[in-house]
């Protein structure tokens, strides 16, 4: 029921703004193409050279271009095929130019993207109605700033001080500033905060919690790009955990690990359901297989991107991780990806050494125990659509910052502070 009303509350928020006539926001989306084009590219570096400040416009634009097209008598059918011009998928021909073109002479749509929902369009068709692109993002990075705000108070109320200041930590060497500039990137987090702010108020209840992790399952597969949807899961959960073990409410490793893949499962199911029902109804519009083609075109997820990477000993998908640890680290491509292994190795062999030398005395290993699994999440993810991890790495390693957080608030939970200052005075 949960995953049926959230479902079915985003696809009639989506119908209702696509009755929005494209004419209220036209002259806002052509400013902003023409803002593009003579300002910024398809892939645009804030900072020459620094590939953490790229702002990946190609995607931006063709949501705008999509969100353009759906503007006919059947709407219904329009927004399951996400038809948007293309100029027959002309590769050498840049997509804000053919936005502008589709915009300026009306050209019909002669392409569809019906593997994900698009669902960003609700949010923008209105926004467009008054703002221009610049405007929106300066609006967002507000959003996002101002909501990592109000976590951070009401953590600080909740006495998980450590957990408020891990995740600035974390923001700042995860570029966050930056996901305001691509809108494609920004519902995830935007639904990571949300959910978070939800799970302070609700934490008690693991009925709650579950529904929670069923809608953030349906709005990342409704909004999210295939980037960073893991920090959508892990940092609500992060969160839940934090606030059980300060409450004593986790009783046993098993019995969290046990919490962790019931609530993971639940999220899986409801972002696979959320893609599967489009992927339904877009076969029944268009009147062919499209779940096939869809499914093959997440396959190629997996596939070798070898000519776009520098030669190492590691096969693509270590060497997929150490890619995004290297932007993360703020590492040039001069660095190897073997030095970047052997910086990580470092790093966590001084943690091991001072978890050796300042532990708690005791048994204090579930709570950072069930954090380091929630950390692994984003790395398998990075293992297993290593291709996507690869090519788009320029932000999927901000899917890190959960990583950073679990690490960050685990290694701190299980050192004995006191013993470390008390060897200072000496």
């Amino acid at each position: 029921m949960c995953f049926a009303v959230t479902l079915g509350i985003l696809i009639g928020l989506l119908y209702a703004t696509a009755l929005i006539p494209k004419e209220a926001f036209r002259d806002n989306l052509l400013v902003s193409a023409d803002y593009l084009s003579e300002k910024e590219d398809e892939f645009y570096c804030l900072i020459e050279g620094d590939n953490r400040t790229l702002v990946h416009n190609y995607a931006d634009v063709i949501t705008f271009n999509i969100m353009y097209s759906i503007d006919g008598e059947d709407l219904w059918d329009e927004l399951m095929m996400s038809p948007f011009y293309s100029d027959g998928i002309n590769q050498n021909y840049p997509m804000i130019e053919l936005l502008a073109e589709r915009i300026t002479e009306e050209k019909q749509a002669d392409t569809v993207y019906d593997r994900y929902w698009h669902g960003m369009m609700m949010i923008l068709r209105p926004l467009f109605c008054v703002f221009t692109l610049s405007q929106i993002r300066i609006l967002m990075l507000t959003l996002l700033v101002g909501l990592l705000g109000l976590l951070s108070i009401l953590l600080w109320k909740k006495g998980l001080q450590v957990l408020v200041v891990v995740l600035w930590m974390s923001a700042i060497v995860s570029g966050y500033p930056m996901i305001a500039m691509c809108m494609e990137y920004v519902p995830v987090w935007l639904i990571m905060l949300g959910c978070s702010l939800v799970a302070v108020k609700l934490y008690r209840s693991d009925r709650a919690v579950a529904g929670l992790v069923i809608v953030s399952g349906t709005c990342c597969a409704f909004f999210d790009f295939l980037t960073t949807e893991t920090v959508a899961i892990v940092i609500p959960l992060v969160v839940v955990l934090c606030l059980k073990n300060k409450e004593k409410q986790i009783e046993s490793y098993l019995q969290g690990v046990k919490w962790l893949l019931a609530n993971g499962v639940l999220w899986g199911i409801a972002y696979i359901g959320t893609l599967s029902i489009k992927w339904i109804f877009s076969s029944l519009v268009l009147g062919q297989n499209r779940i096939g083609f869809a499914l093959s075109m997440m396959l190629k997820r997996q596939g070798d991107v070898s000519w776009q990477l520098e030669e190492t000993v590691f096969p693509q998908p270590v060497a997929a991780v150490l890619a995004n640890v290297r932007l993360m680290l703020g590492m040039q491509e001069m660095v190897s990806l073997e030095s970047v292994c052997g910086v990580v190795l470092s790093i966590f062999f001084i943690m091991l050494c001072v978890i050796y030398l300042f532990r708690k005395k005791g048994s204090v290993c579930v709570l950072p125990g069930l954090l380091f699994l929630l950390g692994c999440v984003p790395v398998m993810r990075m293992l297993v659509l290593h291709n996507h991890s690869l090519e788009h790495c320029f932000f999927v390693y901000r899917a890190l910052f959960a990583t950073v957080v679990c690490v960050a608030i685990g290694f701190a939970f299980i050192i004995d502070w006191k013993m470390i200052r008390k060897l200072i005075k000496r």
